[in-house]
């Protein structure tokens, strides 16, 4: 699969419920199923209009502002084709396992179609559908190819637990800290097994290994386009994308964001026609959301990339 491509699942949760796409507020819209008893297997419509449907209720609170809601969810497009979520499917579409749970704060929501407004209506343990035009996310963004103009997207969604700002910080520490160990012994003995010796480190977390160094000196800078090839792989060795497999360099400016930290970081340390092996763990990566079915949460990425040129 497309690099680009995977970086555009990557994004589409982020896309459709961040807050700060839209300076507008709906802080003056009361949700009128907000207080009235819910009832399974019934639709429901919300005040700037999306549908929502229970099918489970659970016995929690409902979450306030100011709250961190900790939930589980897959998200379909109308093919009901799962495009993005962190419960895993089996064939049969019954849920096989979970991985790591995503956080939201529940303040007011700040656009029609905000992930926000859906989820103050849950309680914690209830599950349901959430359902939300894609037209509402082509007047901030374009459409990634696997949504459709003119479409419903339907969440399945589970309001698991409900923190507030200081237990959440705390869980994000301990979690934090865990998995920063676990990559990095993991980067190491991978380093040491490929005899990727001796391995750099950066400030930051990211480490590399120069396999060929053309003895130019010059390196681009920020802001400058670049183009590489790369082969990545997960840190399991299973192949995942190449520009080369494509014949198709690719390329990007640098230092701004349009491709995970681990890169921007590591492709400014090459000069042209460097080669390197990014070793990349997942915070500088793609975190604990992962990336569509290709990249899992908490993936420590393996990058074999060369510097072809910049200007």
């Amino acid at each position: 699969m497309d690099f680009c491509y995977t970086m555009l699942k990557k994004i589409l949760f982020t896309l459709i419920s961040s807050a700060l796409i839209s300076t507008i507020s709906f802080a003056q819209f009361k949700d009128p199923q907000a207080n009235k008893p819910k009832n399974v297997n019934e639709k429901y419509t919300s005040a700037i209009g999306y549908e929502y449907e229970f099918l489970k209720l659970g016995k929690g609170m409902k979450p306030e502002i100011g709250d961190i809601c900790m939930f589980y969810y897959i998200l379909f497009n109308h093919e009901d084709s799962a495009i993005s979520g962190n419960i895993i499917l089996d064939e049969n579409k019954k849920v096989k396992s979970l991985q790591e749970p995503v956080f939201l704060n529940a303040d007011e929501p700040t656009f029609p179609g905000d992930l926000r407004e859906a989820i103050r209506n849950f309680n914690v343990g209830d599950s349901g559908y959430i359902y939300i035009k894609a037209d509402e996310m082509l007047k901030r963004a374009k459409l990634p190819p696997f949504i459709k103009e003119g479409t419903t997207l339907k969440y399945v969604l589970k309001l698991e637990k409900i923190l507030n700002e200081d237990e959440y910080n705390k869980l994000m520490i301990m979690k934090g800290e865990e998995q920063l160990r676990k990559e990095e012994e993991a980067i190491k003995k991978y380093a040491l097994e490929k005899n990727l010796q001796p391995i750099e480190k950066l400030e930051g977390g990211l480490y590399y290994y120069k396999t060929f160094e053309s003895g130019d000196t010059s390196k681009p800078q920020k802001g400058q386009t670049v183009t590489v090839h790369y082969t990545g792989y997960l840190i399991n060795g299973t192949k995942f994308d190449s520009s080369k497999d494509r014949n198709q360099p690719f390329s990007f400016k640098l230092g701004v964001g349009q491709v995970i930290n681990g890169w921007d970081l590591g492709v400014a340390e090459l000069s042209k026609g460097d080669k390197a092996t990014l070793l990349i763990p997942s915070y500088m990566g793609y975190g604990t959301q992962g990336a569509g079915g290709v990249i899992p949460p908490n993936a420590t990425l393996i990058f074999e990339v060369e510097l072809i040129d910049f200007k």
